[in-house]
């Protein structure tokens, strides 16, 4: 699996890989959330308001992206308060 360690300092200290993964997968853009994993954003981190990168990505019905994380080595049956998994996330979308 590709990298799902702490989360590292990404750019100038603005942001952590976590939170450029998260803005990735809220954008959908597929190719950032692959090169932000390779840099070492952690795939399991839990954000208030969203739950984790792949509750993000089922919850907007984004494929390709769920695809990635998933393949990156991120829990598919992960609960998290308020969002239940990945599975029930995609099941009741936004």
């Amino acid at each position: 699996t590709l990298h799902t360690g702490l989360a590292e300092s990404w750019g100038p200290g603005r942001e952590t890989a976590a939170d450029g993964l998260f803005a990735a997968v809220r954008s959908g853009q597929a190719d950032t959330v692959r090169r932000r994993i390779l840099a070492g954003a952690p795939v399991d981190d839990v954000r208030p308001g969203s739950g984790t990168a792949l509750i993000a990505a089922a919850r907007s019905g984004n494929a390709a992206v769920a695809r990635i994380l998933i393949e990156a080595g991120a829990s598919v049956d992960k609960p998290v308060p308020g969002f239940g998994n990945p599975l029930i996330a995609a099941a009741r979308g936004r």
